[in-house]
């Protein structure tokens, strides 16, 4: 009843400038490019949603919606997300449990950045709720078919709650690799990996749509938006 209820209306097309024309068939060719943020950027970020009683996965959502928005135009933005974790004590299977979620968000240009973060703050509260719900359930009930596209959303934000740790084998430390890839799920995904020194921002993007050089100038963006939300 839930999501039946988020996805009443027409469910909001997300309108992304690309560099090359989408196909009738939705494209999953795709590549990385891997960003740092700053720490201390990040520091004064968890500081901020300890004021405001967010966490810091609602606050870089939140500048993820207004980044949207600001390419597309749209002040309707869906956004998947992935939920790891199970609900029910009684399940018996062993292995890690992970969902998508869709997060609907509405930064409007006369809306506070303040007030988009507690909207983004209850409805995240609300669909982990309600995440037993397959997603895939909710394609099929929705009806939706979209020629080039992912059903639902075309974009994703995963944030890994839990800091990178330094890794070693005896005297030997792992140093983690930048890995290549040659597919995209979504047209552009946001992943955000606080490590001790820095944040990691890799960005995943399909290779029939954007360019290198948009992804960079997005990641950039966002960084700046980051910032600049803070004030």
């Amino acid at each position: 009843k839930y999501w039946l209820e988020l996805f009443s209306d027409e469910n909001p097309v997300l309108n992304l400038p690309t560099d090359y024309p989408r196909g009738a068939v939705q494209s999953f060719m795709g590549s990385n490019i891997y960003e740092q943020i700053d720490i201390s950027l990040h520091k004064r970020i968890e500081e901020k949603c300890k004021e405001r009683g967010i966490t810091p996965y609602v606050y870089y959502m939140a500048c993820f919606s207004v980044l949207l928005s600001k390419l597309s135009g749209n002040e309707d933005i869906v956004t998947g997300t992935p939920i790891s974790g199970r609900q029910s004590s009684h399940l018996s299977a062993i292995g890690m449990f992970v969902n998508t979620i869709a997060l609907r968000s509405r930064p409007e240009g006369n809306k506070k950045f303040s007030e988009l973060l507690t909207e983004i703050r209850d409805s995240s509260i609300e669909a982990i709720d309600n995440q037993n719900y397959p997603f895939g359930e909710l394609v099929k009930k929705l009806g939706i078919t979209a020629a080039g596209r992912n059903p639902v959303f075309d974009v994703m934000l995963a944030y890994q709650s839990f800091e990178m740790t330094d890794t070693s084998f005896s005297d030997k430390k792992v140093e983690p690799v930048a890995l290549t890839t040659a597919s995209s799920k979504c047209d552009i995904t946001f992943n955000i990996l606080p490590r001790k020194d820095d944040v990691v921002l890799s960005v995943n993007y399909c290779t029939d749509l954007f360019t290198e050089e948009r992804m960079k100038k997005y990641a950039e963006m966002y960084t700046d938006l980051l910032e600049l939300c803070l004030k």
